[in-house]
């Protein structure tokens, strides 16, 4: 026997929406913090702070555009999965130009 749940799937869609949205907006904030608050708090270690800002807001950014692909099934595509690539293209450029040295 499965086991469910139960309640409409309309429901878990929107409790997912919620959740997805809640956890793209914590990922975001607490980047911000580390980039412009933490980084300048903590001078020694203010590159890995940059560098897990910026990718933690990217990644917000990322959840929050899938999101709303989700939510909002007749989005053009093209723009959604531009706006996806845009904030993973962010992410990894960063994480580059840190192992390359050029983040000082």
């Amino acid at each position: 026997m499965e086991a469910t749940l139960g309640g409409s799937p309309r429901l878990w869609r929107g409790v997912s929406f919620v959740h997805a949205t809640l956890w793209a907006w914590l990922m975001m904030v607490v980047g911000f913090l580390a980039v412009l608050e933490f980084a300048g708090r903590y001078p020694a270690s203010g590159v890995v702070f940059r560098v897990i800002g910026v990718v933690l807001v990217s990644m917000g950014l990322f959840i929050a555009g899938v999101t709303a692909d989700r939510w909002f099934t007749g989005a053009n595509p093209w723009v959604t999965g531009s706006f996806e690539l845009a904030a993973w293209a962010a992410a990894t450029g960063v994480i580059v130009l840190a192992v390359m040295g050029v983040l000082l």
